[in-house]
């Protein structure tokens, strides 16, 4: 498929917007996951039911070669977090966007991995539906971690990106239907 590149700015503005929200990967995640779970309480199940659910699809799949450093080593506040799932949910979290923002300016470069993060989230029962809800809620967490230093430019950049990586999730969720 082809993709439609961000432009410069695009990409510039948020790979800086990540470099700010990394530091914060816990409360960020506990953002998001709390946001999530308000709007959608049946994911809650299925993100803590064990296994991976596609959660850490990104982080543990093939790497995208140098493009892709090991986001999984950034340092992350753990005595925040309450439990040691909800610090690997994070890790393996601002991994992931890591991973996606580190290559906005090649997206086909991970679109496999995407699709087969789909197809896992897809098998652990995560519909369509809920991916305008996850961007949605990981909009909300973007904007109160970042407080007054959120715009409404940042706010449609990141949902460009949302967008894009969610169509890339739910083919690779129907690929997985089809093919079962």
């Amino acid at each position: 498929m082809m993709i439609r590149p961000l432009d410069d700015d695009q990409v510039q503005r948020v790979q800086e917007c990540y470099r700010r929200l990394a530091p914060q990967a816990d409360e960020l995640a506990r953002g998001f996951y709390t946001r999530l779970f308000a709007l959608t309480p049946q994911l809650r199940a299925l993100v803590s039911r064990g296994g991976n659910g596609g959660r850490a699809a990104l982080t543990n799949g093939p790497r995208v070669g140098a493009m892709a450093p090991d986001f999984r080593s950034a340092p992350l506040n753990a005595a925040r977090s309450s439990s040691p799932q909800e610090h690997e949910r994070a890790q393996d979290f601002v991994a992931s966007l890591g991973i996606i923002v580190q290559n906005l300016h090649r997206l086909d470069a991970i679109e496999h991995l995407l699709g087969e993060m789909g197809a896992r989230c897809q098998r652990a029962g995560v519909q369509p539906q809920h991916y305008g809800m996850a961007r949605d809620a990981l909009l909300g967490a973007f904007r109160d971690s970042l407080g007054p230093e959120w715009t409404e430019q940042l706010a449609d950049d990141w949902a460009a990106v949302l967008n894009v990586v969610a169509s890339m999730l739910i083919r690779g969720a129907g690929q997985a239907r089809r093919a079962a």
